[in-house]
């Protein structure tokens, strides 16, 4: 059986403040972490995207990186360090 590549994962949560129930059970489905090699979520300065992304992180406790960003740029550059 042929592996699938995993992925950079970069999340753009800087209009989002919630996180549905179905995308909540999704993410900790197995085959995201199988498929992802490293997470960046993408907050902005946005009080309401950081809690919600910190809180995703402390509940779910991903096996494997996850980072929250203010900056794209900073995103792209900590995703590139787990290529």
């Amino acid at each position: 059986m042929k592996k699938k590549k995993k992925k950079l994962l970069l999340i753009d949560q800087r209009q989002f403040w919630t996180i549905t129930k179905e995308a909540k059970e999704y993410s900790k489905q197995e085959d995201v972490e199988d498929l992802s090699k490293a997470i960046a979520l993408l907050t902005g300065d946005s009080f309401p995207s950081i809690l919600v992304a910190n809180t995703y992180i402390k509940i779910y406790k991903p096996n494997i990186p996850v980072k929250i960003f203010k900056s794209e740029e900073k995103a792209r550059a900590w995703l590139l360090q787990h290529k």
